[in-house]
């Protein structure tokens, strides 16, 4: 027995009903149910493939282990990036209704100028509270 054996072993265990196209790589997921008893099991009968015609051969557990890890991955990485977007869009509401509430402020400090004007407290108020805001 050689060391490379063990694994090209792992590369021939296959998925009982599952088979791939290794041309256009259709997938086919082929079940029988026995009436009899109710089960359902692997179908072991080779089809064509409906797209090109080429024989269709079972599917390894590597290549599902292979391809689980690619699609995981790739799942994450939209995620991660769609979290990303909505963070920057939340940050950029954020600063839209803080700038909103500012001019909103400033507005009711010009009104509160306007309406007391001649009172110089009420001057000195506007002058500090128009500081604290940042104009």
């Amino acid at each position: 027995m050689s060391q490379h054996e063990p694994e090209v072993q792992k590369n021939l265990i296959y998925i009982p009903g599952v088979y791939v196209c290794r041309k256009c790589k259709f997938e086919l997921y082929s079940r029988v149910m026995y009436v009899q008893s109710g089960n359902i099991g692997p179908n072991s009968k080779r089809d064509d493939c409906p797209n090109d015609g080429a024989v269709l051969e079972p599917k390894t557990w590597r290549e599902l282990a292979e391809q689980s890890e690619a699609s995981s991955e790739q799942a994450f990485k939209n995620g991660y990036e769609r979290g990303r977007t909505e963070e920057a869009e939340l940050g950029r509401s954020a600063t839209e209704e803080l700038k909103r509430q500012r001019d909103e402020a400033m507005r009711l400090l010009d009104w509160y100028k306007e309406s007391y004007i001649g009172n110089l407290d009420m001057q000195r108020v506007y002058e500090a509270l128009k500081k604290s805001v940042g104009e």
